[in-house]
């Protein structure tokens, strides 16, 4: 049986790729990258190529991406997403659009969530079912 997906939030791939960023993150992302189990979904794909500086890097990550599992947003996730988000501003969290669309992805795939941000611990006290990794903490 397959190893299941993982999906990093953007996060992630900023803090991996971060000069300087801890290696025990740099060597998880690269064994998991080899071993097939990294899934990307489209804002995490715009959040990471809006940041590129250079038109190479953007065409490197471009093609980076294009590798990994796609994750589609498709009616059943913008469902999710939308009863996400009034649950959330209920609790008095505040309006994370993106996050809440990255989130309501990883739970209609069934796949973990690794981030390195808080705002998605915060959503898990809204919805127990997202399943998640938080580096520093944890690691897939």
């Amino acid at each position: 049986m397959a190893e299941p997906l993982i999906l990093p939030d953007s996060s992630v791939w900023i803090e991996a790729n971060r000069t300087g960023a801890p290696a025990d993150l740099q060597g998880r992302t690269k064994q998991l990258l080899r071993e097939k189990r990294l899934a990307i979904a489209p804002p995490i794909r715009l959040e990471v190529l809006c940041g590129a500086r250079v038109f190479s890097v953007y065409e490197e990550l471009q093609g980076f991406f294009d590798a990994l599992t796609d994750l589609p947003v498709n009616e059943e996730v913008w469902g999710r997403a939308y009863a996400l988000g009034f649950h959330a501003r209920r609790k008095g969290l505040p309006k994370l659009a993106p996050d809440i669309l990255i989130a309501a992805i990883a739970l209609t795939h069934h796949v973990p969530l690794w981030h390195c941000d808080r705002d998605f611990e915060q959503l898990r006290q809204v919805e127990p079912a997202l399943m998640t990794y938080w580096h520093p903490h944890q690691s897939p």
